[in-house]
């Protein structure tokens, strides 16, 4: 019993020491006139973060600050021995309210800071669909392809073919969405392609469906512009930062795919991913 008390009055001593040694290198630190012009300019160099913006049941991203990481910077610059601006380094600070966990909300677009887009499709047949994979490919375009459970089963060589250039994320399994089925597609998508799915998508608000894809942990994409019949115009039209495009797969769609590439590039737009455009700090 003795030992044990000792080993304990050891291990305390030992963390008290740790502590306060560190306590007074920091203190240290902070009359050193490096860190004092650090903490004096940093302020200047502060960009705030914003919120994310919510709407009753719907959620746009925010966007991510940015500070003085003071202790980096520092250690950085104590190296060559004097304050140098161009050593500062930086840290994101994530918004107050933020899209990080908020799966109870249909994301209606992604970030705006950036010029950045998704094209998606649905991919629950096969029709036009190779057309589309060739159009992307001779593009050399990744899209999104929400993906159905039952046709991905059906048709696993034509996925493994074309992996390159689609994001697949989640459409339930026979046209329908619940926890299982969502689940069920999920691991089928992690087996073929080692990726998770982290997106449902509605073509307009079902509880039911925003339900579902919370209890698993997927956002819920409401896509910005739904297009059938003309995508060229729909997309030339309402092109904005963090649009959210779903194009149907039909003969508009392939008639059309290569000139809306096109045009979306030449305005200084790039195609991603929905992970990549709800990221707060991309």
């Amino acid at each position: 019993m003795k030992k044990i008390f000792k080993v304990i009055a050891v291990a305390s001593l030992t963390c008290f020491s740790f502590y306060y040694t560190h306590k007074a290198i920091m203190l240290s630190n902070q009359t050193d006139p490096i860190m004092q012009t650090i903490n004096t300019v940093s302020k200047d160099y502060e960009i705030p973060s914003v919120n994310a913006k919510i709407n009753e049941d719907t959620i746009t991203p925010g966007i991510c600050g940015i500070e003085v990481d003071k202790d980096e910077s520092y250690y950085k610059m104590k190296r060559l021995g004097e304050y140098n601006e161009n050593l500062l380094l930086y840290k994101n600070i994530l918004p107050e309210i933020s899209i990080a966990n908020n799966y109870d909300k249909y994301i209606t677009n992604g970030n705006r800071k950036n010029k950045k887009v998704v094209l998606s499709f649905i991919l629950n047949n096969d029709k036009y669909i190779e057309t589309i994979f060739n159009i992307l490919k001779e593009k050399q375009i990744k899209a999104v392809f929400f993906i159905d459970g039952m046709f991905l089963e059906n048709n696993k060589q034509l996925i493994i073919d074309n992996k390159d250039i689609m994001y697949l994320e989640n459409y339930g399994y026979n046209n329908e969405y619940d926890k299982t089925k969502i689940d069920y597609t999920k691991r089928l998508v992690e087996q073929l392609t080692n990726n998770k799915t982290k997106f449902c998508l509605t073509k307009s608000k079902d509880s039911q469906i925003l339900s579902s894809c919370s209890s698993t942990s997927h956002y819920t994409i409401l896509p910005t512009i739904i297009s059938n019949t003309n995508p060229y115009y729909d997309i030339k039209e309402t092109l904005k930062n963090g649009a959210i495009f779903l194009l149907d797969t039909n003969k508009y769609t392939t008639s059309s795919l290569r000139q809306i590439i096109t045009f979306i590039e030449q305005k200084g737009y790039d195609i991603t991913s929905l992970s990549n455009i709800i990221d707060e700090c991309a």
